[in-house]
């Protein structure tokens, strides 16, 4: 027995030792890059350098970036937050994305999305194939299943102002709408977020965004992975509606039937897996449409002296409009003071991902005076370029729609909210023909108050969102009669 004891002490040493070596190995070598590796001269706060951590944590709280200027982060990445520079990334340049992207590929060999690919001429193909569903014509013919959507979250409203009284979470219903538009859009028909009698399309509702959640863990740490294993259930769930739609005569008119479309033509090799997949990439940027919008009602509740010049340009524009009826898209489109509001909402509130677009050196590069060696991840930090002073002036942290009224006097290159380039977002169109269709019926319908003492927390994971999904506001109906 004392033998044994002996035999697991010196073992427990060992694993210990062992651990302590490897331990000490990682901050050694992630040191020595900080200090005297190639990107040691680029400035900013050490402790962003040394690791990813700290940012994480800031992140999950909200605070999107750290300083307004160009820094090393994790001690062989570029965050580049000069507006120049990263024009020359994601367009003179053209560089493919970093590895990062591929979290959000199941198979990074055969099952690559258009989010998830990182070859340029890849990219470029996925976005060619899938670009008729993002046209302005077939944009134009989304909007009727668009205002239905709309329409079914000015009923829900009505109905919770009898049975709730006039405080109501509108940051959780305009996130349903933004998933019923999306439901509706990809696969035809709305999932009906706001019905409980519809607990599957509720249930997939919120699946999706845990199955985004799960590959950013097993991303962060892989040791997770048999353990955060992948749930089948949205698979089934657009596996049944694919076989479904096949056995169908008529043409929907929705993403989905473009996609089996291309499944068709073997030369494009759009598989069922790969149609699953890239529904599930479509359906989780819902989270960012219905995070802007609540963000612009709430600076607008909080600004009501720019809520009542809205109201006004809406009320002109629609006074025809019946009661039953909703604003046109068209007509939303041409309304200056509107679309600068929603602009200067998306410019302090962008919906990119953490920063922005993360690219790779494909050489050696010089990068705002600074060497940056080949193979360099480089983040283009879209949150610092829209927040900052050089470029917007001091009044930059000012909710100032006015600025957009001028155009000749905006700084030029320094919005990018859906990126630049041949790899921007394709779905920007879709997102502000959304964005304008809900706020319009929203504003021109109701008018709004905040309610006082609520926390404004903001997290960021796969998409920026409210932490809770909750934020009140006091509604109140207007008359519509003519």
């Amino acid at each position: 027995m004392e033998f044994l004891h002996i035999t697991f002490n010196g073992i427990y040493k060992v694993i210990i030792i062992s651990l302590v070596v490897y331990v000490s190995r990682i901050v050694f070598s992630r040191v020595k890059d900080v200090f005297f590796g190639p990107l040691a001269k680029v400035p900013g706060p050490k402790i962003l350098a040394l690791s990813n951590l700290y940012m994480i944590y800031r992140l999950m709280k909200g605070q999107r970036h750290m300083e307004i200027y160009t820094t090393l982060f994790e001690s062989n990445k570029l965050l580049c937050s000069d507006k120049d520079e990263i024009k020359r990334i994601l367009m003179t340049e053209e560089l493919p994305k970093s590895e990062i992207y591929e979290i959000f590929c199941v198979d990074k060999i055969t099952r690559k999305t258009l989010f998830s690919t990182i070859d340029v001429a890849s990219g470029k193909k996925q976005r060619r194939l899938l670009s008729q569903g993002f046209s302005t014509k077939y944009l134009s013919s989304l909007e009727p299943s668009m205002q239905n959507c709309v329409r079914d979250l000015v009923t829900k409203i009505d109905k919770d102002m009898i049975e709730q009284g006039i405080v109501i979470n509108m940051a959780d219903l305009l996130r349903c709408t933004a998933f019923n538009i999306m439901g509706d859009s990809v696969f035809g028909k709305s999932f009906k977020a706001f019905d409980s009698k519809y607990n599957g399309s509720i249930s997939m509702f919120k699946l999706t965004f845990f199955e985004t959640r799960r590959m950013l863990l097993v991303h962060l740490l892989p040791i997770l992975k048999p353990v955060l294993k992948r749930d089948q259930t949205f698979d089934n769930y657009v596996r049944g509606i694919i076989n479904e739609r096949r056995k169908q005569d008529t043409k929907g008119n929705d993403l989905l039937d473009i996609m089996i479309g291309l499944a068709e033509d073997k030369e494009n090799a759009m598989n069922d897996i790969k149609i699953r997949d890239q529904c599930l990439e479509f359906l989780f940027t819902a989270d960012s449409t219905g995070f802007v919008t609540m963000m612009t009602l709430i600076l607008l509740v909080n600004h009501p002296e720019k809520m009542q010049k809205v109201i006004k340009e809406l009320d002109e524009a629609f006074v025809d409009l019946g009661p039953d009826d909703l604003p046109t898209h068209d007509k939303l489109r041409k309304l200056p003071y509107f679309n600068a509001v929603i602009m200067e909402s998306v410019r302090i509130y962008p919906p990119s991902m953490a920063f922005g677009p993360s690219k790779t050196a494909t050489k050696d590069m010089v990068i705002c005076g600074y060497f940056v060696p080949k193979g360099t991840p480089i983040i283009c930090n879209i949150y610092a370029v829209h927040h900052s002073k050089e470029y917007w002036g001091d009044d930059v942290e000012e909710y100032k729609p006015e600025r957009w009224l001028e155009s000749e006097k905006l700084p030029k290159d320094a919005y990018l909210p859906f990126s630049f380039g041949s790899r921007n977002c394709i779905g920007m169109n879709f997102a502000w023909q959304e964005l304008r269709l809900i706020l319009g019926t929203l504003i021109f319908r109701y008018n709004f108050e905040d309610v006082p003492n609520q926390k404004l927390e903001i997290t960021q994971a796969v998409v920026t969102k409210l932490k809770s999904d909750e934020y009140k506001l006091k509604v109140a109906k207007k008359s519509l009669s003519n």
